[in-house]
Formats: structure tokens, C-alpha cells, sequence
């Protein structure tokens, strides 16, 4: 008892230890131009639409869920409302690994080890993970959403009470087809994931009549999945057109259209199939992920034919395995964070083939387990722990910087008698003093930089102009105010017309971050 109480406390000072880790480095780390898509919309979202008022191409999920963040953490910044919103998805992520690890295996040490596996991981700490966009946020509702239905179809409740029931539990089922769905909401690449559990339906559990997997499986799933996706279904309904022209249209036309044009003078734009290769197997055959690997290796070779076999199970964490592999090869251009879900289904494949144990064998597999472990944490550490110093200084935090950097803006405007709209890629510096900023770059570069490689007809369903058109487009609506310094070929024609227009530095505020030193440009007078 004594032994289990000690263990027990290690676990939790641990627990908090990697949980103190992981707050420092999400407040710490720079602020990057994905998060003036992701993060701006929280601040609009009470009086501007998605899609139809700003620049958005993603699935709405992501972006509700920051503006959720905002209504409670707002006081503390923007930034900061998004990066603790990120912490605690983190957290969830955490908990979803250790718990239904645990019910997959019984086994405190797969449980601990998933964990691990987790919130170590140096590929997740880096700009998948750190930063708040949607590359993390369906992961840990995909792990839950596999787990669930595994769960499901062997018969057992979310919460493990009662007695197995012969057949599919539809709790659990419906449970998973929710889960599944939200992931689906934050992120379009969580299809890889559903698509093979969707088959799945029809295969398990094995023995079932056509009316019972209907009444206990695919019914239930189809629930849950309408319910979670119900944000991405109502914005389909509202203006199908619309949404698709974001979501879908926009990745395949200008957004490659635009790294075409760069990629003959840029060598880390990922345009190539070869270069995707090299690209995957820099991140799933090095650091954690490796050690994910090996792991699940371990669990699958040491099972034993029976488990498995057993239901199926395995197999679709398999071909979950195989889905996100081959789609993280679709995008083009490619990005590191497209290759992280196979960390879910690498989890998931450990977590339904891992057979605890008393036997020799089985100890020395447990042995090996918390070897491999101690060696994933050993490889995260570095980042897991690089700002745990600041944790008591949060003056000194990127969240803070940013929003101090707002409030100067909006310090030096008031001074100067100047109101109106803030011209800026960067629209978070401005939102994190309070001020308007223009809808067509509420949500930065993204969509201006393609403009002038836009068909006219898909170009008509966003709201964006141009740098060809900007001259014209601000001597309708001159801005109070310009951030510039941190694009400087994209900004050069809205520096050129600051420079016609006679607008006037403002000395002695300046915005540095990773991008260059940003300054501001107030209108001389009222326009």
C-alpha cells in the first residue's frame, strides 16, 4: 500500500512537472504567420461570419473553438486566450492517451507510457504542437473516437462500468462516432482517420446480424457523427458555394498556384513526391516518433496470434496506419504537421495489441516498455523543459510581448488623435489592443498573396483584393494607421502608397518579432 501511494505521488509530481513544462513553452513560443488565421477569427467572431465576412480555409471547428477560448481567457490577450486554450487541449490529450490505454490494456505501464509517448514528444512540441492552428486539435478527439469504438465493439462502456454485453455497446459507438466527428471538424485530414473506421462498421464486431449492426453500430455512429460535425454541416447548408470555394478550391488552386511561383527559389517548399518521402521519414524514423514505432512493434510481435485477431481490432489500427501515411502524401506543397496523425495511429495500434502479464517474457517486454519510454522522454525533455525558467516571469512571455505590442498600437493612435482601420499582415498585433482592422486581411497574407493568381470567378466568392488592385482598393478606404516591416514584398505597395499619402512613422514604437522589426504609419491628418 505503502509502495502504490509513493508511486502514485511520483506519477502526479510528474504529471505536474511535464504539465509546467509544457504551459512555458506554448507561452513562450514565437508567434508564427499560420496563427493570423487561426487565432484573429476569435476576436471577430461575435459580429463577423466566417467565410463570408473574412478570409477562412479551414472547417469551421477550429476557429470556434479559439473564439470559445477568447470568451473565457480573453483578459489576458488574444494570444494568450489561444495558447491556454492549446495547453488545455494538450492536457486533454494527455488524459485521453494514459486513460484509454489503460482500458485497452489494463496495464499502468502502457498507461504511463502513452503519456509519454504524448506529451514528449519532440515532433508534436515543435510548430504542430506549440503553436495554436488546428494541427493538434483533432488528434486526441481522433485517439478518443479509435478507442471508443474498439471499446465499443468488444462490448464495453465509455466508463468501463458493469458487465462486457454480447455484441457492440451503441453507447460507446455513438461515443466514438461523435468524437470522430469533432476531429473532423477541426481539421479535413481527420478523414484518413474516419474513412477506415467507417468500413469498419460493416466488419465488427464479426458475428453480428445486419438488423443488430444497424441498431448497435452503424446507427449509433451515424448519430454521434452528425452531432459532432454539426458545425461543418451547418456551414455547408448556409452557402455550400461559399464554403467549398474556402475549404476545398482554395488548396487546390491558388494556395499550390502560389508555391509553384516560390518553389524554384525555395528549397524547404515540399512540392515533390521524393521530397515528401524525405520529408516523412525525417519525422516518423527519428526522436519519439521512432520510439512510438518501436513500441508498437513490441506490443504486436510479443500479443500473441489470439490477441491479434481478436475482433479485428488490430487490423483496423493497421489500416488506420496505412490511411494516414498515404494521405499525409496528398497536400501539395507538403508541411511537417500532415505527417502527425500517424502518432494517433501508431498509439492506438500499441494500445489494442499490448498484452500485460506475469511471465518471464511478459517482464522482460514490460522492461523493454519503460525502456523505450524513459528514452522518449529523455528525447522531449529539451523541449519540454527550454522555457520552464520563465515560468515566473510572464512579462517576459511571447503572449505577453504580443499583447503589450497591441496595446502601444493603440497607445500611440489615441495619442495622435488617429481612429479607423489598422492595414496590416499581422492583424493580431492590432486585435490585441482593441482595434478594427480591415475584413479583407483579418486573417493575414493567406489569401491577398494568391489574389493576382486567382480565377475571377473563384476570387468573387472571397473577400480579399489584391496587390495589383490595393492602391485603388485603399483610396476608397485609407487606413488610420499601417504595421508593416515584416513582409516587405507584399507590404511594398502598401508602403508605396504610405509614401504618396505622406503618413508618418511613429518613433520609438517598434514590433520585433521572428519576421523583422515592425513599425507603425499614422495618416497625416483625417483623409
Amino acid at each position: 500500500m505503502a509502495t502504490s501511494r509513493i508511486t502514485l505521488a511520483g506519477a502526479c509530481a510528474a504529471s505536474a512537472f511535464a504539465a509546467a513544462g509544457l504551459f512555458a513553452r506554448l507561452m513562450n513560443y514565437d508567434m508564427r504567420r499560420d496563427e493570423q488565421l487561426y487565432v484573429s477569427p476569435a476576436a471577430l467572431l461575435d459580429h463577423q461570419r466566417l467565410y463570408h465576412d473574412f478570409f477562412y480555409n479551414h472547417v469551421p471547428g477550429s476557429a470556434w473553438l479559439f473564439h470559445a477560448g477568447f470568451e473565457a481567457f480573453g483578459d489576458g490577450g488574444l494570444l494568450f486566450s489561444a495558447r491556454l486554450t492549446m495547453f488545455l487541449v494538450w492536457l486533454a490529450f494527455g488524459a485521453a492517451g494514459g486513460y484509454f490505454t489503460w482500458r485497452l490494456t489494463r496495464s499502468a505501464l502502457a498507461a504511463a507510457a502513452a503519456v509519454v509517448f504524448l506529451v514528449a514528444n519532440d515532433f508534436l512540441l515543435g510548430v504542430t504542437g506549440a503553436l495554436a492552428t488546428n494541427n493538434l486539435l483533432p488528434l486526441p478527439f481522433a485517439f478518443a473516437g479509435l478507442c471508443l469504438f474498439a471499446l465499443g465493439v468488444r462490448g464495453e462502456g465509455v466508463f468501463g462500468r458493469g458487465v462486457p454485453r454480447q455484441g457492440a455497446n451503441p453507447v460507446a459507438i455513438f461515443a466514438a462516432g461523435l468524437s470522430l466527428a469533432i476531429a473532423l471538424s477541426m481539421k479535413v485530414s481527420a478523414i484518413a482517420i474516419v474513412a477506415p473506421v467507417a468500413v469498419a462498421m460493416l466488419l465488427l464486431p464479426a458475428d453480428l446480424s445486419l438488423s443488430a449492426r444497424l441498431r448497435t453500430v452503424i446507427l449509433p455512429f451515424a448519430i454521434g457523427g452528425i452531432v459532432g460535425g454539426a458545425p461543418v454541416i451547418a456551414e455547408f447548408l448556409r452557402a455550400p458555394d461559399i464554403f467549398l470555394a474556402h475549404v476545398a478550391q482554395y488548396h487546390t488552386g491558388p494556395h499550390i498556384a502560389y508555391y509553384h511561383g516560390r518553389s524554384g527559389g525555395d528549397e524547404s517548399v515540399v512540392m515533390t513526391t521524393g521530397a515528401k518521402a524525405m520529408l516523412a521519414l525525417k519525422i516518423w524514423f527519428t526522436g519519439a516518433n521512432l520510439l512510438l514505432a518501436l513500441a508498437a512493434v513490441l506490443a504486436i510481435t510479443t500479443a500473441g496470434a489470439g490477441r491479434i485477431l481478436r475482433l479485428g481490432v488490430p487490423a483496423l489500427a493497421i489500416s488506420v496506419a496505412a490511411s494516414v501515411a498515404v494521405f499525409g502524401f496528398a497536400p501539395t506543397p507538403s508541411f511537417p504537421q500532415y505527417f502527425a496523425p500517424l502518432t494517433v495511429a501508431l498509439l492506438f495500434l500499441f494500445a489494442v495489441t499490448f498484452q500485460p502479464g506475469d511471465t518471464a517474457a511478459q517482464s522482460r517486454k514490460s522492461i523493454a516498455l519503460a525502456v523505450i519510454a524513459a528514452l522518449s522522454f529523455v528525447t522531449g525533455a529539451p523541449r519540454l523543459l527550454q522555457h520552464g525558467l520563465k515560468l515566473g516571469t510572464p512579462g517576459t512571455w511571447t503572449v505577453s510581448k504580443v499583447h503589450a505590442a497591441g496595446e502601444a498600437i493603440a497607445a500611440a493612435m489615441a495619442k495622435a488623435g488617429v481612429e479607423g482601420k489598422i492595414l496590416t499582415l499581422m492583424p493580431i498585433y492590432p486585435l490585441e489592443g482593441g482595434l478594427a482592422v480591415y475584413p479583407e486581411f483579418a486573417t493575414g497574407q493567406f489569401v491577398y498573396r494568391t489574389s493576382d493568381l486567382t480565377e475571377p470567378a473563384l476570387l468573387a466568392k472571397y473577400r480579399t483584393t489584391a496587390p495589383s488592385r490595393l492602391a485603388a482598393f485603399l483610396e476608397n478606404d485609407p487606413p488610420a494607421a499601417m504595421l508593416l516591416g515584416f513582409e516587405p514584398e507584399l507590404e511594398a505597395p502598401m508602403a508605396e502608397f504610405a509614401r504618396v499619402r505622406g503618413y508618418r512613422r511613429v518613433a520609438g514604437l517598434t514590433v520585433k518579432d521572428r519576421y523583422g522589426d515592425g513599425y507603425l504609419l499614422l495618416r497625416p491628418g483625417k483623409p
